[in-house]
């Protein structure tokens, strides 16, 4: 018999799950916050990963692991694969990418340098300048200028906007209330047949 605790009470997701690992007739559900427990369900940054592994002779599973929110979350992706260097070199499939704060939150803002691989230092740094400087490079240059704002807590294509307008790019930014990304949007991108459909891997 294997054991589970569910540390989200309020999640409809975990409720499903509990009842389908129940039915199964292999698992039990003990309070949340007892410690001899094999699977762990919750939020990710609510999970008390500090506390796992401590069990002499008990395998503990989590349904997230740490730091899931580095891939997980749009803008803290776009930083992590800027600030390591193996990564930046290694990605080029990654489109051009940009974090933007809204400017109601008094982020720095990192000034452009020829509108190139903007350094991360500040974790709040906001990387408007370089978007712009890019936007406007493509724009001279005739090339596809159409781009993507995304919320990086967004999913499901709530919270983006399409435009190749830049100063209407950032003003959805700037009337939102969390970091976004602004990304070069794919002009042609690998759809699904029939339907012409987008999907993504994960």
């Amino acid at each position: 018999m294997y054991t589970f605790v569910v540390r989200d009470e309020n999640s409809s997701v975990y409720a499903e799950v509990s009842r389908l690992l129940l039915a199964t007739g292999h698992w039990k559900r003990l309070r949340r916050d007892n410690p001899r427990f094999n699977l762990m369900l919750g939020e990710r940054n609510r999970l008390p990963f500090g506390r796992l592994g401590h069990e002499p002779g008990l395998m503990q599973l989590v349904n997230y692991y740490r730091g899931a929110d580095k891939l997980c979350r749009k803008a803290s992706l776009v930083k992590l694969i800027k600030t390591s260097p193996d990564l930046a070199e290694s990605c080029t499939w990654f489109p051009e990418s940009y974090v933007i704060y809204p400017t109601n939150l008094k982020t720095p803002v990192a000034p452009a340098q020829n509108g190139i691989h903007p350094p991360i230092h500040n974790s709040r740094t906001d990387e408007r300048e370089f978007f712009l400087a890019s936007y406007n490079r493509k724009k001279e240059d005739g090339e596809g200028n159409v781009w993507i704002a995304k919320s990086s807590a967004g999913a499901k294509g709530e919270g983006i906007l399409i435009s190749s307008e830049a100063t209407e790019l950032l003003d959805f930014i700037d009337n939102q209330g969390q970091v976004h990304v602004i990304q070069k949007y794919l002009e042609h991108p690998l759809l699904l047949e029939p339907g012409h459909r987008k999907f993504d891997i994960r």
